[in-house]
Protein backbone atom coordinates (compact mmCIF):
# COMPACT_ATOMS: atom_id res chain seq x y z
CA UNK A 1 0.00 0.00 0.00
CA UNK A 2 1.51 3.32 -1.09
CA UNK A 3 -1.60 5.67 -0.78
CA UNK A 4 -5.17 5.62 -0.82
CA UNK A 5 -6.45 5.69 -4.09
CA UNK A 6 -10.18 4.44 -2.78
CA UNK A 7 -11.82 6.11 -0.06
CA UNK A 8 -15.49 4.03 1.17
CA UNK A 9 -17.92 6.66 2.72
CA UNK A 10 -21.02 4.93 4.24
CA UNK A 11 -24.24 7.45 4.15
CA UNK A 12 -27.31 7.70 6.09
CA UNK A 13 -28.40 10.76 4.58
CA UNK A 14 -28.43 12.29 8.04
CA UNK A 15 -26.80 15.72 8.61
CA UNK A 16 -23.93 14.29 10.79
CA UNK A 17 -23.34 12.27 6.97
CA UNK A 18 -23.50 15.66 5.44
CA UNK A 19 -20.56 17.23 7.17
CA UNK A 20 -18.12 13.96 7.05
CA UNK A 21 -19.04 13.76 3.29
CA UNK A 22 -17.68 17.11 3.07
CA UNK A 23 -14.75 16.29 5.22
CA UNK A 24 -14.56 13.08 3.17
CA UNK A 25 -14.89 15.31 -0.68
CA UNK A 26 -11.87 17.70 0.81
CA UNK A 27 -10.09 14.81 1.91
CA UNK A 28 -10.02 13.04 -1.23
CA UNK A 29 -8.33 16.03 -2.85
CA UNK A 30 -5.47 16.39 -1.06
CA UNK A 31 -4.60 12.78 -1.21
CA UNK A 32 -5.77 12.90 -4.69
CA UNK A 33 -8.24 9.49 -3.92
CA UNK A 34 -11.80 8.49 -5.77
CA UNK A 35 -14.74 7.83 -3.11
CA UNK A 36 -17.27 5.55 -3.36
CA UNK A 37 -20.58 6.36 -1.66
CA UNK A 38 -22.47 3.24 -0.40
CA UNK A 39 -25.57 3.54 1.13
CA UNK A 40 -26.95 0.29 3.00
CA UNK A 41 -31.37 -0.29 2.63
CA UNK A 42 -32.04 -2.67 5.69
CA UNK A 43 -33.96 -5.58 4.09
CA UNK A 44 -37.63 -5.95 4.33
CA UNK A 45 -38.48 -8.65 6.48
CA UNK A 46 -37.12 -12.14 5.81
CA UNK A 47 -37.61 -13.86 2.16
CA UNK A 48 -39.40 -16.71 3.24
CA UNK A 49 -42.51 -14.40 4.65
CA UNK A 50 -44.57 -13.61 1.79
CA UNK A 51 -41.14 -13.17 -0.78
CA UNK A 52 -43.13 -11.10 -3.97
CA UNK A 53 -44.32 -8.31 -1.29
CA UNK A 54 -41.45 -8.77 0.28
CA UNK A 55 -38.79 -7.81 -3.05
CA UNK A 56 -41.40 -5.11 -3.79
CA UNK A 57 -40.85 -3.34 -0.57
CA UNK A 58 -37.04 -3.53 -0.84
CA UNK A 59 -37.24 -2.54 -4.19
CA UNK A 60 -39.05 0.67 -3.37
CA UNK A 61 -36.62 1.54 -0.41
CA UNK A 62 -33.65 1.43 -2.93
CA UNK A 63 -35.27 3.31 -5.49
CA UNK A 64 -35.97 6.27 -2.80
CA UNK A 65 -32.82 5.50 -1.62
CA UNK A 66 -31.24 5.76 -5.53
CA UNK A 67 -32.75 9.20 -5.71
CA UNK A 68 -31.45 10.67 -2.28
CA UNK A 69 -27.78 9.14 -2.68
CA UNK A 70 -28.00 11.01 -6.10
CA UNK A 71 -28.98 14.77 -4.28
CA UNK A 72 -27.08 13.97 -1.34
CA UNK A 73 -23.93 13.90 -3.10
CA UNK A 74 -24.76 16.51 -5.62
CA UNK A 75 -25.42 18.83 -2.49
CA UNK A 76 -21.49 17.34 -1.07
CA UNK A 77 -20.31 18.71 -4.62
CA UNK A 78 -21.72 22.02 -4.21
CA UNK A 79 -20.56 23.05 -0.20
CA UNK A 80 -17.28 22.28 -1.73
CA UNK A 81 -16.28 23.21 -5.31
CA UNK A 82 -14.74 26.40 -4.34
CA UNK A 83 -12.39 24.71 -2.10
CA UNK A 84 -11.03 22.14 -3.59
CA UNK A 85 -8.46 21.78 -6.57
CA UNK A 86 -10.61 18.98 -8.68
CA UNK A 87 -13.43 17.80 -7.32
CA UNK A 88 -12.77 13.57 -7.57
CA UNK A 89 -13.69 11.23 -8.77
CA UNK A 90 -17.25 9.76 -7.37
CA UNK A 91 -19.22 6.43 -7.72
CA UNK A 92 -22.49 5.68 -5.77
CA UNK A 93 -23.39 2.60 -4.83
CA UNK A 94 -27.00 1.03 -3.22
CA UNK A 95 -26.71 -3.04 -1.38
CA UNK A 96 -29.34 -4.48 0.63
CA UNK A 97 -28.00 -5.76 4.19
CA UNK A 98 -26.76 -5.44 7.50
CA UNK A 99 -25.23 -1.99 7.68
CA UNK A 100 -21.76 -2.86 9.53
CA UNK A 101 -21.81 -6.55 7.39
CA UNK A 102 -22.49 -4.82 4.89
CA UNK A 103 -19.89 -1.87 4.55
CA UNK A 104 -16.98 -4.34 6.15
CA UNK A 105 -17.82 -6.90 3.00
CA UNK A 106 -18.24 -4.17 0.35
CA UNK A 107 -14.71 -2.36 1.70
CA UNK A 108 -12.73 -6.06 1.14
CA UNK A 109 -14.69 -6.74 -2.21
CA UNK A 110 -13.58 -3.62 -3.37
CA UNK A 111 -10.04 -3.18 -2.27
CA UNK A 112 -10.98 -0.13 -0.13
CA UNK A 113 -8.07 1.87 1.65
CA UNK A 114 -9.68 3.81 4.01
CA UNK A 115 -13.34 4.02 5.15
CA UNK A 116 -14.51 7.80 6.66
CA UNK A 117 -17.60 8.00 8.56
CA UNK A 118 -19.19 10.79 10.72
CA UNK A 119 -20.32 10.00 14.39
CA UNK A 120 -23.95 9.99 15.18
CA UNK A 121 -25.99 12.71 17.37
CA UNK A 122 -24.99 15.74 19.91
CA UNK A 123 -22.21 15.32 21.80
CA UNK A 124 -20.98 12.50 20.29
CA UNK A 125 -19.02 10.62 23.14
CA UNK A 126 -16.10 8.21 22.42
CA UNK A 127 -18.46 5.53 24.12
CA UNK A 128 -21.48 6.89 21.66
CA UNK A 129 -19.05 6.15 18.94
CA UNK A 130 -18.47 2.97 20.32
CA UNK A 131 -21.85 1.58 20.50
CA UNK A 132 -22.84 3.12 16.67
CA UNK A 133 -22.66 1.72 13.19
CA UNK A 134 -19.48 4.01 12.97
CA UNK A 135 -18.05 2.24 16.08
CA UNK A 136 -18.83 -1.24 14.92
CA UNK A 137 -17.05 -0.46 11.61
CA UNK A 138 -13.95 0.64 13.47
CA UNK A 139 -13.73 -2.47 15.16
CA UNK A 140 -14.18 -4.67 12.23
CA UNK A 141 -12.90 -3.26 9.49
CA UNK A 142 -9.97 -4.43 7.82
CA UNK A 143 -8.38 -1.25 6.80
CA UNK A 144 -8.10 2.22 8.42
CA UNK A 145 -11.12 4.45 9.64
CA UNK A 146 -11.37 7.34 9.88
CA UNK A 147 -13.99 8.65 12.70
CA UNK A 148 -15.40 12.39 11.60
CA UNK A 149 -16.89 14.02 14.76
CA UNK A 150 -20.41 15.94 14.22
CA UNK A 151 -19.60 19.69 13.11
CA UNK A 152 -15.41 19.07 12.52
CA UNK A 153 -14.80 21.06 9.31
CA UNK A 154 -12.22 19.91 7.12
CA UNK A 155 -8.49 21.45 7.63
CA UNK A 156 -5.57 20.74 4.89
CA UNK A 157 -3.92 18.17 7.07
CA UNK A 158 -0.57 19.94 8.38
CA UNK A 159 -0.16 18.31 11.66
CA UNK A 160 -0.88 14.56 13.30
CA UNK A 161 -1.01 13.04 16.62
CA UNK A 162 0.29 10.06 17.05
CA UNK A 163 -1.11 8.34 20.17
CA UNK A 164 0.94 5.82 21.37
CA UNK A 165 0.85 3.46 24.10
CA UNK A 166 4.69 2.51 23.56
CA UNK A 167 4.14 -1.16 21.68
CA UNK A 168 6.63 -2.47 19.35
CA UNK A 169 4.72 -2.15 16.60
CA UNK A 170 4.64 1.55 16.87
CA UNK A 171 7.00 2.66 13.95
CA UNK A 172 5.55 0.01 11.51
CA UNK A 173 2.50 1.73 11.95
CA UNK A 174 3.59 5.40 11.73
CA UNK A 175 4.94 4.72 8.55
CA UNK A 176 2.07 2.38 7.17
CA UNK A 177 0.27 6.14 8.17
CA UNK A 178 1.83 8.07 6.36
CA UNK A 179 2.49 5.77 3.08
CA UNK A 180 -1.60 6.40 2.95
CA UNK A 181 -1.79 9.68 3.81
CA UNK A 182 0.89 10.55 0.59
CA UNK A 183 1.42 12.72 -0.84
CA UNK A 184 0.23 15.16 2.27
CA UNK A 185 3.99 15.14 4.48
CA UNK A 186 2.34 16.49 7.69
CA UNK A 187 4.52 16.94 10.92
CA UNK A 188 4.12 14.09 13.45
CA UNK A 189 3.07 14.64 16.85
CA UNK A 190 4.12 11.33 18.73
CA UNK A 191 2.67 10.99 22.15
CA UNK A 192 2.17 9.04 25.03
CA UNK A 193 0.41 9.84 27.61
CA UNK A 194 1.51 8.94 31.13
CA UNK A 195 -1.83 7.38 32.85
CA UNK A 196 -0.04 4.80 35.33
CA UNK A 197 3.25 6.09 36.64
CA UNK A 198 4.92 4.57 33.91
CA UNK A 199 8.78 4.49 35.26
CA UNK A 200 12.01 3.97 34.04
CA UNK A 201 10.86 1.52 31.42
CA UNK A 202 8.84 3.69 29.76
CA UNK A 203 10.78 6.79 29.68
CA UNK A 204 13.38 4.69 27.81
CA UNK A 205 10.69 3.17 25.22
CA UNK A 206 10.09 6.98 24.56
CA UNK A 207 13.50 7.66 24.07
CA UNK A 208 14.59 4.92 21.85
CA UNK A 209 11.12 5.54 19.90
CA UNK A 210 12.61 9.21 19.63
CA UNK A 211 15.70 8.09 18.15
CA UNK A 212 13.96 5.55 15.93
CA UNK A 213 11.79 7.91 13.86
CA UNK A 214 15.27 10.81 13.60
CA UNK A 215 17.24 8.23 12.24
CA UNK A 216 14.85 5.62 10.16
CA UNK A 217 12.69 8.90 8.74
CA UNK A 218 14.80 11.75 8.38
CA UNK A 219 12.50 13.26 6.04
CA UNK A 220 9.88 13.49 8.76
CA UNK A 221 9.45 16.46 10.87
CA UNK A 222 8.81 15.14 13.99
CA UNK A 223 8.28 15.75 17.51
CA UNK A 224 7.89 13.84 20.71
CA UNK A 225 5.81 14.07 23.83
CA UNK A 226 5.94 12.63 27.22
CA UNK A 227 3.21 13.27 29.08
CA UNK A 228 1.04 13.12 32.79
CA UNK A 229 -2.13 12.69 32.13
CA UNK A 230 -4.99 11.31 34.82
CA UNK A 231 -8.02 11.34 32.44
CA UNK A 232 -6.46 10.05 28.64
CA UNK A 233 -9.90 11.36 27.19
CA UNK A 234 -9.27 14.94 28.26
CA UNK A 235 -5.54 14.74 27.86
CA UNK A 236 -5.75 13.69 24.11
CA UNK A 237 -8.48 16.74 23.54
CA UNK A 238 -5.97 19.35 25.00
CA UNK A 239 -3.21 17.68 23.54
CA UNK A 240 -5.40 18.18 19.94
CA UNK A 241 -5.77 21.77 20.83
CA UNK A 242 -2.50 22.95 22.33
CA UNK A 243 -0.77 21.74 19.28
CA UNK A 244 -3.05 22.50 16.05
CA UNK A 245 -3.64 18.80 15.36
CA UNK A 246 -5.48 18.23 12.27
CA UNK A 247 -5.82 14.09 12.22
CA UNK A 248 -5.07 11.76 15.29
CA UNK A 249 -3.78 8.49 14.67
CA UNK A 250 -4.02 5.22 16.81
CA UNK A 251 -2.97 1.17 16.50
CA UNK A 252 -5.47 -0.88 16.88
CA UNK A 253 -4.11 -4.36 18.26
CA UNK A 254 -5.67 -6.74 20.76
CA UNK A 255 -6.53 -4.71 23.99
CA UNK A 256 -5.01 -1.52 22.80
CA UNK A 257 -4.65 2.44 23.38
CA UNK A 258 -7.99 2.65 21.77
CA UNK A 259 -9.43 0.07 23.96
CA UNK A 260 -8.36 1.71 26.89
CA UNK A 261 -10.00 5.10 25.26
CA UNK A 262 -13.09 3.48 24.29
CA UNK A 263 -13.56 2.01 27.80
CA UNK A 264 -15.99 3.16 30.07
CA UNK A 265 -13.95 4.09 32.93
CA UNK A 266 -11.81 6.43 30.71
CA UNK A 267 -14.74 8.34 29.49
CA UNK A 268 -16.71 8.81 32.29
CA UNK A 269 -16.57 12.49 32.44
CA UNK A 270 -16.03 13.04 29.28
CA UNK A 271 -19.07 15.00 27.33
CA UNK A 272 -17.42 17.20 24.63
CA UNK A 273 -17.14 16.00 21.14
CA UNK A 274 -13.90 14.24 20.21
CA UNK A 275 -12.00 17.64 19.14
CA UNK A 276 -10.32 16.01 15.90
CA UNK A 277 -11.12 13.17 13.57
CA UNK A 278 -9.41 10.08 14.86
CA UNK A 279 -7.73 7.67 12.05
CA UNK A 280 -7.46 4.07 13.39
CA UNK A 281 -5.31 1.59 11.49
CA UNK A 282 -4.89 -1.78 11.65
Amino acid sequence: MEKVKKILFPTDFSEHAENAFRYTLLLADQLEARVEVLHVVYPQGESIDLPVMVAQANEIKVEAARKKITTFIENGFTQVVQKVKQLPDVSKVIEIGAPVYTIQNFAERNDIDIIVMGTQGENSTINKILGSISGAVVKKAECGVIVVPKDVSFEKINNIAYASDLMDEDPYEIWKALRLLKPISPILHFVHFNLKKDGVEATEKMENMRKYIEERLPALQSKTYYLPANDLSEALNDFVDDHAIDLVVMFQPHRSFLDNLLHRSRTKKMTAQTKAPLMVVK
